[in-house]
């Protein structure tokens, strides 16, 4: 009786787990993979009692944490195929942003980890450098509006990050991290900017 209550409480357990799966994954697996678990705990309590079903429980608990980060990662990969260059462009754009204004807070308040935050603001504009490229050509009005608006963002970035550096100096290595970005910055106004003219000298003749 005492296995029993032990098996019940073990498989009600794991039906909660299982809400840490994807929605869709729970939908087409969910039943297979309680009725799974709860005859492996049933055969545990037969061959060796409550230790049997507690040792069946950590192992099963072990591979739910990967298996459920496996099957998220593998969604966010799925979702992430399914996202439009411009899409993708606007989200990178507002992370750079983000975490450029914010590596001039961590600076300016002697914080530590500002090149770090540099860097990877750095890098998600050359992703959205990237992005601009695989912008339909049929886009590219959209894509020198966007031009547009990042230089007026950065004319108000730019003395921000002057600002801080003539307040309190800033140490070689994070000087070359805000040139790198500044460099970044300038591949997402050029691609836009090069890629008009060609989009609108491929033109069919009317």
């Amino acid at each position: 009786m005492k296995n029993q209550r032990m098996v019940r409480l073990a498989c009600a357990m794991y039906r909660a787990l299982l809400l840490f799966y994807p929605a869709a994954h729970r939908r087409e697996y969910g039943r297979e993979m309680s009725q799974l678990f709860r005859d492996q705990c049933r055969a545990a309590s037969r061959k060796g009692g409550g230790i049997r079903v507690v040792g069946h429980c950590a192992r099963t608990l072990v591979d739910f944490v990967f298996s459920a980060t496996r099957e998220h990662a593998e969604n966010q990969l799925n979702q992430m195929k399914n996202i439009t260059p411009s899409r993708a462009s606007l989200i990178l754009i507002i992370a750079a942003i983000f975490l450029q204004q914010l590596s001039v807070a961590l600076a300016y308040h002697g914080r530590p980890l500002v090149d770090l935050v540099i860097w990877t603001s750095t890098l998600a504009l050359v992703l959205r450098g990237v992005c601009e490229v695989k912008r339909p050509s049929s886009e590219w009005g959209r894509g020198l509006l966007w031009a547009l608006g990042i230089s007026l963002a950065y004319s108000l970035i730019c003395p921000a990050w002057k600002h801080t550096a003539d307040l309190i100096g800033l140490p070689v290595m994070t000087m070359a991290a805000v040139k790198a970005h500044l460099f970044a910055f300038g591949i997402n106004v050029l691609v836009p900017v090069v890629k008009a003219p060609m989009a609108f000298l491929r033109r069919p003749s009317a």
